[in-house]
C-alpha cells in the first residue's frame, strides 16, 4: 500500500511539473564564447593566460578559413560538374589542414588545463 501511495504522489508531482513548466528557454547573460565545438575554459580566455597568443592566432586562422571557403562556395553556383568537384576538393583540403591546426591548439589547451588542475590540487593539498 505504501508503494502505491508513493507512486501516486510522485506521479502527481511529475504530472503537475510538466503541466506548469514554461515553454521559454532561460536567458543567458553575457556573450558565450566558443571556438567551434571546443569550449575554452574562462580561466584560459583572458589576455594574461598562457595560451592567449595561440588563441588569438587560432581565431584569426579560423576567420581566414571561413572567408576562403565562402569565396570558393560562391564559385559553386552555376558551375559545371568538373569545376564543382575541383572546388569541393579544395574545400576538403582546406578543412583537413585546418583540422591539423585545430588538433594542435586543442592539445595545447588540454595541456594547460592539466597544469592548472595540478596546481589547484597542490594548493588544496597544502591547506
Amino acid at each position: 500500500m505504501k508503494k502505491l501511495i508513493t507512486l501516486l504522489v510522485l506521479s502527481s508531482v511529475v504530472f503537475s511539473g510538466s503541466v506548469l513548466a514554461q515553454d521559454e528557454r532561460p536567458v543567458r547573460d553575457g556573450e558565450r564564447v566558443r571556438d567551434g565545438q571546443f569550449r575554452i575554459p574562462k580561466v584560459l580566455r583572458g589576455e594574461d593566460s598562457p595560451i592567449a597568443d595561440a588563441l588569438a592566432e587560432y581565431r584569426t586562422s579560423r576567420e581566414a578559413l571561413r572567408a576562403e571557403i565562402a569565396t570558393l562556395r560562391e564559385g559553386l553556383e552555376g558551375a559545371d560538374d568538373d569545376t564543382v568537384a575541383g572546388i569541393r576538393q579544395q574545400i576538403r583540403e582546406l578543412m583537413r589542414s585546418h583540422a591539423k591546426d585545430q588538433r594542435a591548439f586543442r592539445k595545447a589547451v588540454r595541456e594547460q588545463m592539466r597544469i592548472l588542475r595540478a596546481e589547484r590540487a597542490g594548493a588544496d593539498a597544502g591547506e
